[in-house]
């Protein structure tokens, strides 16, 4: 216990620390720090029999990233440094790139229960036989191409051969776009989550509600024929 409390110190510490930096240099990051933050999330899910398998493209290729390839796509382009946290948060790869014609196009994470169960902040909770599609970006020059549902096709056809059964993907609920690429890849939305962080606390101390388990089995059920 007193060493829940010193990390937990410790972590407030660090956030009064922030707070003063962005005092000097962010004045829209500080108020949300002072002020804490909101976050909706809809929850979208699958079957990963009933996902369809992507269409063949000769010019795609979908390589798992090793470690290696993460720090240096990270290095590369700071706008994906948060690849590397989570690298460094799970100590595993779980990270695979869209390549078109050998030029990266997409990047995400395949998420396991081993994995989830390893992150400070879980905010699906996965349990046995499902898996998460997370950390989704496609690269600017690649945008409206159809990539995004092409990889998240991809990604499930990975996670059905490894023998998982469902798969979810969370989104913002203003990110339209990010909705309509996960729609386009069949999945369909099963409910919500909304997460709160407190002011002045670590991302980590955080509230989070969840309202999608129940009325996921109940469709799941009716789906199945049970």
């Amino acid at each position: 216990m007193a060493r829940l409390i010193g990390d937990l110190l410790r972590r407030v510490k660090h956030k009064f620390r922030t707070a003063l930096h962005l005092a000097r240099t962010d004045r829209k990051a500080l108020f949300r720090v002072l002020c804490g933050e909101y976050r909706l999330y809809t929850v979208f899910a699958a079957y990963l029999s009933e996902v369809a398998p992507p269409e063949p493209a000769r010019s795609i290729r979908v390589q798992k990233l090793s470690p290696h390839d993460i720090i240096e796509i990270a290095t590369r382009d700071k706008t994906l440094q948060y690849h590397q946290d989570r690298l460094e948060e799970i100590g595993v790869s779980q990270a695979y790139g869209i390549f078109s014609n050998e030029s990266l196009a997409h990047i995400c994470w395949l998420m396991t229960e081993q994995e989830d169960k390893k992150l400070r902040v879980r905010l699906v909770r996965l349990g046995p036989a499902e898996a998460e599609i997370t950390h989704a970006f496609t690269l600017p020059e690649f945008r409206g191409r159809g990539v995004y549902p092409l990889a998240i096709r991809a990604i499930c056809a990975i996670a059905r051969d490894l023998g998982l059964e469902r798969v979810f993907m969370i989104v913002r609920r203003g990110n339209i776009a990010s909705r309509r690429g996960i729609a386009k890849a069949g999945l369909r939305p099963q409910g919500w989550i909304m997460r709160i962080i407190p002011p002045l606390f670590p991302s980590a101390c955080t509230l989070i509600t969840r309202w999608f388990r129940r009325r996921w089995e109940r469709v799941g059920a009716v789906e199945s024929g049970e």
